[in-house]
């Protein structure tokens, strides 16, 4: 029989949008450079509050707390 794992393998890469601008970012870096260049360096760093910078799926995490912000405003 097979094995079964919930776990997914971090993405290279995400897209990332806010207002009518795009980017494909594949680190915290690119992402922040992005937030920084729509004038949302607070909003960069309140999101980066708290995740581990080395970890594989900090940029998964760091978009699913956009997401979520922007599904709650």
């Amino acid at each position: 029989m097979g094995s079964f794992s919930r776990t997914t393998p971090a993405p290279a890469s995400l897209r990332l949008v806010i207002g009518t601008e795009d980017r494909e970012v594949a680190s915290l870096d690119e992402a922040m450079g992005f937030l920084h260049e729509q004038d949302a360096d607070a909003l960069g760093e309140f999101l980066l509050s708290g995740l581990d910078a080395d970890a594989p799926e900090a940029l998964f995490a760091f978009r699913n707390r956009l997401e979520m912000m922007r599904a709650a405003l």
